[in-house]
């Protein structure tokens, strides 16, 4: 592969995203809402020089915006070199994108190389890339096979994914991607809820069946909808095909998994907003009742009265039946060696006598 030229996102992903310093030259807000995995954001404009730019082409036209933005970058110039010099010190090809493989890219790359930095750009920029992940995720391999945990609300599904990941077992974590809990109180705690996007959404999901390169993924049921985003069809439909395994987890220990995950002790404010989203869908003494205890800081009687007669109802109600496999929860390290144990078996082929 000639690393001096130019580099398809294909070509990357062949050789390995993970074999390669990949720079962003795009502004921070564009960086934010999505990136290639991996990638260093090394802006060549900010939001505001960003902006100015797109004024003056739409106003005065390209020639003039060339200018302006050779106006801008100058000054900077030296700081821009000095931190791609960093990345190269890495010792792996440098890869420089931009939105769609435009000036930001080319020129970037024209500065790398004059510094004596061997750099390639990425033809057809970050656009490229996610038309690579959007087409990825609408053929996924029809091979690739899910084992799904269900069960009640904060019965440990997430917390058994990341410790299975942690185990070095492929795991597709939806609700870690989507930065939501998958409740009415999901977004309570997360930090970066109010920046995930669908396309990173997406990127995410794509990265880890990418890094995985397994046939079988651990996940977790959900609705089409986790928060704001929305599951790309064809993985939800390998929910509702999977493997499926019920977690039976008793009442005492949901309860203090969800006080553990929610914080109601620090997001009462929140919790007592987002309550107003089911107010229309229990009876007012019901709903009064949730009010008082939080009010009273009587967290624990709170969540168990919503659990048992809020989520709980619902949760039975579009449960359906089927389940490959049920596992009664004792501890999480349990379950865990539990669910290995039958990824084992269906990963491993019975060989015939």
């Amino acid at each position: 592969m000639g690393i001096k030229g130019n580099l398809t996102i294909e070509e990357v992903i062949e050789a390995g995203i993970e074999n390669f310093s990949i720079i962003d030259v795009r502004s921070p807000s564009e960086y934010i809402q999505d990136h290639i995995p991996s990638a260093v954001n090394i802006p060549l404009l900010d939001d505001r020089e960003r902006k100015e730019i797109g004024i003056i082409y739409k106003h005065e036209g390209p020639e003039k915006a060339k200018l302006r933005g050779v106006d801008i970058v100058s000054p900077k110039l030296p700081q821009f070199i000095r931190q791609i010099q960093q990345v190269y010190e890495k010792r792996k090809p440098v890869i420089i994108y931009c939105w769609r493989g435009g000036l930001r890219s080319e020129a970037s790359v024209s500065f790398a190389r004059l510094a004596g930095i061997t750099a390639s750009k990425l033809n057809g920029g970050y656009k490229s890339y996610r038309k690579y992940v959007i087409n990825y995720l609408e053929h996924i391999d029809k091979n690739i096979k899910f084992i799904t945990l269900f069960g009640p609300t904060c019965s440990g599904k997430t917390e058994l994914l990341e410790l299975l990941r942690q185990k070095g077992l492929p795991v597709l974590n939806l609700e870690k991607y989507a930065r939501h809990k998958g409740s009415v109180f999901g977004h309570i705690g997360e930090a970066e809820y109010p920046q995930i996007t669908q396309k990173k959404f997406e990127s995410e999901l794509f990265f880890d069946i990418y890094k995985g390169k397994s046939n079988i993924y651990f996940t977790e049921g959900e609705s089409s909808k986790i928060g704001k985003i929305t599951v790309p069809k064809t993985i939800f439909q390998k929910i509702k095909s999977s493997i499926k395994i019920l977690i039976d987890a008793d009442i005492d220990f949901r309860i203090d998994f969800a006080i553990k995950s929610y914080k109601p002790e620090l997001y009462e404010n929140e919790i007592l907003s987002c309550l107003e989203n089911i107010k229309h869908y229990v009876s007012k003494d019901f709903f009064e009742n949730l009010r008082y205890l939080l009010h009273k800081k009587n967290f624990r009687e709170f969540t168990r009265q919503i659990m048992l007669y809020y989520y709980d109802p619902l949760y039975k109600k579009g449960l359906g039946d089927g389940f490959d496999y049920n596992i009664t929860l004792k501890s999480l390290e349990d379950t865990v060696d539990e669910l290995i144990k039958i990824y084992k078996s269906i990963s491993t082929p019975v060989s015939s006598a």
